[in-house]
């Protein structure tokens, strides 16, 4: 199903929809703000609340990884929104065993019966933490063949540069999109990188950038003054929590 996209004017009105407030930077803009959740009570919610995809994953508290079949057919029943879900058999690092990565493809064999169409992963090399591009590119194949698209997930923010690992995932892979904070703890705190990056991917287009970390609906207008991205990511990116 396509992104359900609001359309807003520049002019300020206090009495505008939760939606469009979100949108309410300049005239014509269309953002994509995509919530991450864990259950399906978080997903429901968030589309209600003006989510237009979502990211699923269980086990926030590790920085997520991969959730149940079950949760995922029901979150894909229920919600009318694009869905991405995460590959991530574990916590902790983003350098995984042989064992571990055959885990990952077997995972998105099985994604593909369930009608998953948008995953989000990320590979790192052990000691340097660079971008693992030979895996990630092995990875895009297989989820090609299960007509499946790949988001790089914010392991490329403990790479020592993420532009320049931006720009191996954008020569060397088939990696669509990457969340990123800029390589700082916020998206706030990242906004020079971030900046930089974006203007990487809009003049190669292959690659979106969807920006994360700490993204609220407060920080949303700052941080695309100072960005220019067009696609945003977090937990409480539709006051869910509230």
């Amino acid at each position: 199903m396509p992104l359900t996209k609001v359309l807003c004017d520049a002019k300020l009105n206090e009495s505008c929809t939760l939606r469009e407030n979100f949108f309410r930077v300049g005239k014509h803009l269309r953002f994509t703000l995509e919530a991450c959740v864990e259950t399906l009570d978080q997903a429901t919610e968030a589309v209600e609340r003006g989510a237009h995809r979502l990211e699923l994953c269980r086990d926030l508290s590790v920085g997520g990884i991969t959730p149940s079949d079950k949760l995922v057919k029901k979150v894909l029943k229920k919600c009318p929104v694009p869905v991405r879900v995460m590959v991530r058999p574990r916590g902790g690092d983003f350098v995984y065993s042989e064992a571990e990565f055959d885990e990952m493809l077997r995972t998105l064999d099985r994604f593909q019966k369930l009608g998953v169409r948008e995953v989000v992963t990320g590979f790192l090399q052990p000691e340097t933490h660079r971008i693992d591009t030979d895996r990630t590119q092995r990875f895009c194949e297989h989820a090609a063949t299960a007509g499946m698209t790949v988001t790089f997930h914010k392991a490329i923010d403990e790479t020592p540069d993420p532009v320049v690992s931006l720009m191996m995932l954008h020569w060397m892979t088939d990696v669509t999109s990457v969340l990123s904070s800029g390589g700082a703890a916020s998206a706030l705190e990242g906004v020079s990188v971030l900046r930089e990056m974006q203007d990487k991917c809009r003049r190669n287009k292959q690659i979106t950038l969807v920006v994360a970390g700490g993204v609220t609906p407060e920080s949303l207008r700052p941080l695309y003054r100072r960005t220019g991205a067009m696609e945003y990511h977090g937990r409480r990116i539709v006051d869910l929590e509230k």
